[in-house]
This record gives structure tokens, sequence and C-alpha cells, in this order.
């Protein structure tokens, strides 16, 4: 049997769907403000990394507010305040 009948029969589901897509882990997940926004986009830190980000509805996003991410739109983190 040859390497294509092979990869014909085991490329359906995975057991982790998002695991190219970056920032997709990330959804659902709530995380605190270290800076204040005042045009309600610019860069979040999560764990080891930093993210460009945009709230939802473009409002300012002040120090110690806790947003959630809702959405990835290329590299761009959406969230919403929680």
């Amino acid at each position: 049997m040859g390497g294509r009948a092979i990869w014909q029969r085991y490329r359906g589901e995975t057991e982790e769907p998002n695991l190219n897509l970056r920032g997709a882990h990330f959804i659902g997940r709530r995380i605190t403000l270290t800076e204040t926004l005042l045009d309600g986009s610019g860069r979040i830190r999560i764990d080891d990394s930093s993210w460009p980000f945009r709230s939802e509805d473009g409002r300012p996003v002040e120090v110690g507010q806790v947003v959630e991410v809702v959405a990835v739109e290329g590299i761009e983190l959406r969230v919403k305040q929680t």
C-alpha cells in the first residue's frame, strides 16, 4: 500500500483542530489588562507572547479590567469587556 492510500485513510479529524491556528486556542480566555487603551486597541500579553488586539466595540479599556478573547482575525485578537 502506498503512502497516498495511507494518507487518504488517516487524514480525518484530529484531537487538536486548532493546532495551526495560533490564536484560536485563546478564545474564551480571560485576561486582565496591564495598560489603558484609549482607542480600544493595542497589544496584550498572554503567557510568553504579545498579541495585537481590538475591543469589539472600540471603547476605551482601563488598566485592571478583565477582557475575554471572543475571536481571532488574522493575527489580531478580538476581545470584549467582561
